[in-house]
């Protein structure tokens, strides 16, 4: 399942976001009732996951492994005509996808560096 996940996702580790990612992790964990599928599993480095642990993934959790990824906010209430369409939240947040497929040469690059 971890090679399989690794295929599915690339080597960038879902926690941090750098590459050379070499175990997988469970988004919802085993113990939480999370399913041992690809849908719940993503990269994640040995040190990463184990530091995690069986936390939920919160924000407040991933800032622990991206101190240095800021948070942008885009007001989006100009877009919608009321308040109440569709319980449509008011703002939005970017940040980078943290499953991106990874090339074998940055791969090979980040486990040689």
């Amino acid at each position: 399942m971890t090679a399989l996940t690794l295929y599915v996702y690339g080597l960038r580790c879902h926690l941090c976001l750098r590459l050379g990612a070499d175990t997988r992790d469970h988004l919802i964990p085993k113990s939480k009732g999370g399913a041992d599928t690809i849908d719940n599993c993503r990269p994640a480095h040995h040190r990463c996951n184990a530091k995690r642990q069986d936390r939920d993934l919160t924000p407040e959790l991933l800032k622990e492994f991206r101190p240095d990824v800021i948070e942008i906010s885009v007001d989006t209430s100009e877009l919608f005509e009321s308040d109440d369409v569709l319980d449509t939240p008011r703002s939005v947040h970017f940040l980078p996808e943290p499953h991106q497929k990874t090339t074998d040469r940055e791969a090979t690059e980040t486990r040689a560096g």
